[in-house]
């Protein structure tokens, strides 16, 4: 159990002359952490993706993004921003992203400096609601309004792809500070989180390193969470939005399956092939239109969304342009597409970031590098078939969004 998806080494082709190879070591503490080394000698810096399966937009409370704003707020034994302070004087920076299902932080500092990271994350990991004050969780809490009001579109897509789902992300009036205790404690424990090394450093020191500093940290009690099947859409839903934007927008949705999924490769690579400036939708409508697909992976299976700036063109109108050609996508030409994916995902694996959270990504979607390259290489017969059914005109959330 030492080794990422059962593979000891990981082989990516960076170029086309080279295949340099990314070793990885797995292993998982006795209180739940799982940890994923993938030591590069030949970079001077290292980067710590930690991956917290806390949940997102089915958190009615909003619990979750009140996690990310209280992120770098202090701790038991760090003032407000210390955090921060600390990894800019070694010369890093750090960041927290909210998912649809997950939390992430990330900080890439100078190798020297892994062990200053670890402590700071260990500290966080345990110590953050022990660092409550009245005043910054009231302004953490108030700051949660804000994204609210920012994914109110989103949100409602969401929720009519999924009614299980909020249609907003709870005010933050419900949450108090032992409510948010009690819930860091449950969801953002060691036996939800991966944590992921990439970059310079020493294997088996940095192992000891992890082992010290996470591996006091209590683990929740085990909870059962049903396992959702994803599926298409049953019925098409049609709805009115109002939002802070400046022309009317058509935003057409699917449900997708989980990660890494034959049905959810393909439709990537549908994303790629309908959306932009000269994609089959542009084709279509011939006129110069802002078009955006958006590919949302899940656990529990994501979404798929398009949206196209209709300003006053009949919305019906540019509807029929988008499933006209996602019809075409049996007969389009896929070496572009496939061409494209895969240079993106190499030269995202370049930067020890992003290399940190595809190891982040694959441990919690069980998936792999060697299986995101194969997945590019869908045929147009099984596009074809994945399309008819998950991009279905009957599969479909459209919502008609208008400036408020």
């Amino acid at each position: 159990m030492r080794t990422l998806a059962g593979c000891a080494i990981l082989a990516v082709a960076l170029t086309a002359h080279a295949e340099p190879t990314l070793p990885t070591e797995r292993f998982v503490l006795a209180n739940g952490l799982t940890v994923v080394l993938a030591p590069d000698p030949d970079v001077a810096t290292v980067a710590m993706h930690a991956w917290y399966a806390s949940g997102s937009d089915d958190d009615t409370r909003g619990r979750p993004a009140l996690a990310t704003h209280l992120a770098f707020r202090g701790s038991h034994h760090l003032g407000d921003g210390e955090y921060e302070r600390r990894i800019e004087a070694a010369g890093g920076w750090t960041d927290v992203t909210l998912a649809a299902d997950h939390t992430s932080l990330v900080a890439v500092v100078p190798a020297g400096a892994l062990g200053l990271v670890l402590q700071l994350e260990a500290e966080r990991m345990y110590g953050l609601p022990e660092g409550l004050r009245a005043n910054r969780f009231v302004e953490a809490r108030d700051a949660i309004a804000a994204d609210r009001h920012a994914r109110a579109t989103e949100l409602a897509v969401a929720h009519a792809l999924d009614p299980a789902r909020p249609a907003a992300l709870g005010d933050g009036s419900a949450i108090d500070p032992e409510d948010f205790t009690a819930f860091w404690r449950t969801h953002d424990d060691p036996g939800h989180a991966t944590l992921v090394i990439a970059g310079r450093f020493e294997p088996v020191a940095t192992r000891k390193l992890i082992e010290r500093d996470f591996g006091w940290i209590p683990r929740a009690p085990a909870s059962s969470r049903p396992v959702a099947t994803p599926a298409p859409l049953a019925h098409p839903v049609m709805i009115e939005l109002a939002d802070d934007i400046p022309a009317r927008k058509l935003v057409i949705a699917f449900r997708t399956d989980r990660p890494y999924a034959p049905a959810t490769a393909a439709i990537g690579v549908a994303a790629q092939l309908l959306g932009g400036k000269h994609g089959l939708i542009q084709q279509r409508l011939r006129s110069a239109t802002d078009i955006r697909t958006t590919l949302v992976p899940a656990a529990d299976g994501g979404r798929l969304t398009i949206e196209v700036v209709v300003g006053q063109t009949d919305a019906t109108v540019m509807r029929a342009a988008v499933f006209a050609a996602i019809g075409d996508l049996g007969q389009a030409d896929l070496a572009p597409a496939r061409a494209v994916l895969d240079a993106r995902f190499v030269e995202s694996l370049e930067n020890l970031a992003f290399r940190a959270e595809a190891f982040a990504r694959f441990e919690a979607w069980h998936g792999s590098i060697a299986a995101v390259r194969a997945s590019f290489g869908v045929d147009r017969a099984a596009l074809a078939a994945i399309a008819a059914t998950w991009l279905a005109d009957t599969a479909a959330v459209t919502a008609i969004v208008s400036p408020r």
